[in-house]
């Protein structure tokens, strides 16, 4: 009800509270009854003016709603094509190679490592400096490829279990099914696809630390060559003059001293 017609109403209502019938000339007006039936008007009004609000306040939030419910025209658009895993492979003639590719590919990991690398007798205490470090080297690089291979082979043995659930999730999400896309569902499957790309957050860290120990022993590697050029080099430079020395003592004396016969 507009502020315009207020005073309508309520001039209206004082008219109704003074008119007094010609049959009941004595009737006495009560001005008090009459206030209070303009307060009820008054609150009608808001009221009135309340639910008009909720209504449109209703209206907007169902509009909404259905907006949000809205699928997409065609989701097979955004149908791609995953890249799958790739496998180790390794022609096996000589008969060395086989346990190594499984290894590489399934659970067997570090298991595939023995039977297809030349053993290592364990006799270090034979050897001396540098030859001692080269065997430290074999063993650290055994040690490197035997965990690489644990990882390789896990994630790999995983990957077809983890593809599976990667398509199912697509599917799902791209279905035309309007049952299948419910809030809950779809927050579902939401939480489930970060978990998976947790997983896989995780292979790739454990790939890289595999990288890191590789690159380590390595670095190891190149730093033992070097420090043995440099210690060849110390001695040569230490050792050097006694050795000339040694070799050339009477050198002078012998030529001063030759004739010719």
């Amino acid at each position: 009800m507009t502020n315009r017609r207020k005073p309508i109403i309520v001039a209206a209502l004082l008219i109704l509270c003074l008119a007094v019938p010609a049959f009941a000339q004595w009737v006495v007006f009560d001005p008090t009854a009459c206030l209070d039936l303009i307060q009820q008007i008054g609150q009608l009004e808001t009221q009135y003016q309340q639910l008009v609000q909720t209504y449109n306040q209703v209206t907007r939030q169902v509009n909404q709603m259905e907006f949000n419910a809205k699928r997409l025209t065609n989701p097979q658009q955004f149908l791609t094509m995953f890249t799958k895993w790739m496998h180790s492979t390794a022609p096996n003639n000589s008969g060395l190679t086989g346990q190594w590719v499984i290894g590489m590919n399934s659970t067997l990991g570090s298991g595939g490592y023995g039977p297809s690398t030349l053993p290592l007798k364990a006799q270090p205490s034979l050897l001396s400096p540098p030859a001692l470090y080269d065997y430290a080297n074999v063993e650290i690089a055994d040690g490197t490829t035997w965990h690489t291979m644990d990882v390789l082979g896990n994630i790999r043995s995983n990957s077809n279990a983890i593809q599976s659930a990667i398509d199912s999730l697509e599917a799902d999400a791209l279905s035309d099914d309007d049952d299948g896309h419910s809030e809950v569902e779809v927050l579902d499957r939401v939480a489930t696809a970060n978990v998976i790309a947790l997983k896989n957050q995780q292979d790739t860290n454990k790939l890289l630390v595999t990288l890191a120990e590789q690159r380590a022993m390595e670095t190891k590697r190149t730093r033992d060559v070097e420090a043995q050029a440099l210690n060849e080099q110390s001695a040569f430079t230490q050792n050097a003059p006694a050795l000339m020395a040694e070799e050339t003592s009477g050198l002078t004396s012998a030529m001063t001293g030759y004739s010719l016969p």
